[in-house]
């Protein structure tokens, strides 16, 4: 009986030893870049500020009811503009959206390519955090349609819009810039860091479908999702992807 009880054990061990050496770490203990993590902090940290600090109190309220309602945001870190009469944009940033349940997204990364046209000159990185109000114009973004019409000035946050006025941005800037403009902006999917964080591409059409995301959560894309949950919760007055 002794002899059968070490055999058991030994024989139990090697198999728990076996499991652990063949099953790879999880999803969420893969590693993520940490160029990427620190963009995703990045985009949190932005998120965060630009509600808590830069708004005043009222136009902070206005902005997080708009968020409430909202089908998806976008946030842009460190957008370069520069140029006098045609600028150059150019950047990466994330975009989180609502499933059917009005639940937020992980972070999407997104690449933003553009130029900036009109009476303006200016060098400058913009921190830009965009609401978007519906699933059309989450589309139009997201095909490369995105036109913002908007005014160069100094102060904490500028503001542009959609001439459908149903994408909203607000940015802050650290440089010089002066004048009036309008920005076209080509906004993509960027996949070769969607597939780095999330370990798989992530499709437009499953964005425009509304459907619950089955993505990992590595912890810069969770604290990402906490942060969004926590300024910008689900509306009891809207119905989202009608």
């Amino acid at each position: 009986m002794r002899t059968h009880h070490r055999f058991s054990m030994h024989f139990w061990m090697s198999c728990a030893l076996a499991l652990c050496v063949s099953f790879p770490a999880t999803a969420e203990e893969v590693a993520v870049p940490a160029e990427l993590q620190q963009h995703v902090d990045s985009a949190t940290q932005v998120f965060d500020s630009i509600i808590k600090v830069d708004l005043a109190p009222q136009r902070r309220a206005l902005l997080e009811q708009a968020l409430k309602d909202a089908h998806g945001f976008a946030v842009f870190p460190n957008i370069q503009k520069v140029g006098v009469g045609i600028s150059m944009i150019q950047g990466t940033g994330v975009l989180a959206y609502r499933d059917r349940d009005g639940e937020w997204s992980p972070p999407i990364p997104l690449l933003v390519r553009g130029t900036s046209t009109g009476p303006h000159f200016g060098a400058s990185l913009y921190d830009t955090l965009v609401v978007i109000k519906s699933p059309a114009a989450i589309e139009r973004m997201l095909s490369g349609q995105l036109r913002l019409e908007g005014k160069e000035a100094t102060g904490p946050i500028q503001h542009a819009m959609s001439p459908e006025r149903d994408i909203v941005a607000y940015a802050r800037n650290r440089g010089i810039s002066a004048g009036l403009s309008l920005d076209d902006i080509h906004i993509s999917l960027n996949q070769q860091a969607i597939a780095a964080l999330y370990g798989r591409t992530v499709e437009p059409r499953e964005i425009m479908s509304g459907q619950k995301p089955s993505l990992r959560r590595p912890p810069c894309a969770q604290k990402f999702l906490e942060s969004a949950n926590q300024l910008a919760g689900k509306s009891a007055n809207t119905t989202y992807w009608k």
